[in-house]
């Protein structure tokens, strides 16, 4: 479930201050995101076969409702991971399709900041050795869920749900 306190995480902070001419925002740091515990608690039985670990998993979906869901909303998170909880591999809005393309997403998903020096700086949301399918090869982050996704894909796109086409858009998005 969603955690209340982990909801103010989720926002930019309005806490601002004025300096003169400068103002300053707070805004959520990744750092934060990577150690705290996950905005979501949700399991990993049914969903996926690449991993058991609900805090992976957990961590995965934070990351991806924190990072990508803003900019790409596909889903409605509240009833998505009410789906998960309940584990009802018959829901309409959670599928073990969505979960794996969500989880592939995360650990694709990343930043680049230009510094003063004009030198890009990337820095992926998740730096879990488990988001890597190949140890110390970077080139196969998220691989293993983007290939249960794809093999779900397979099966399901002769009678596509409407959680088979929000996985599409993810994962043609990320």
């Amino acid at each position: 479930m969603v955690d209340e306190a982990s909801n103010d995480r989720l926002a930019l902070s309005d806490a601002s201050s004025e300096t003169g001419n400068s103002r300053k925002k707070k805004i959520l740091s990744i750092s934060a995101l990577l150690y705290d515990k996950p905005l979501v608690k949700v399991p990993a039985a049914n969903w996926t076969t690449v991993t058991k670990d609900d805090e992976l998993v957990s961590h995965l979906i934070s990351v991806y409702f924190t990072w990508y869901h803003p900019a790409y909303p596909c889903v409605i998170r509240d009833l998505f991971v009410r789906e998960m909880v309940a584990g009802d591999l018959n829901s309409q809005f959670c599928s073990p399709i969505l979960v794996n393309a969500m989880l592939a997403t995360a650990c694709v998903s990343k930043v680049s900041t230009r510094w003063e020096s004009e030198i890009d700086v990337v820095q992926h949301f998740s730096d879990h050795s488990d988001v890597l399918e190949t140890f110390n090869r970077p080139a196969s982050r998220g691989l293993h869920y983007l290939k249960e996704a794809m093999r779900l894909w397979m099966e399901e796109i002769e009678y596509p749900k409407l959680s088979t086409l929000q996985a599409g858009q993810i994962i043609a998005t990320a």
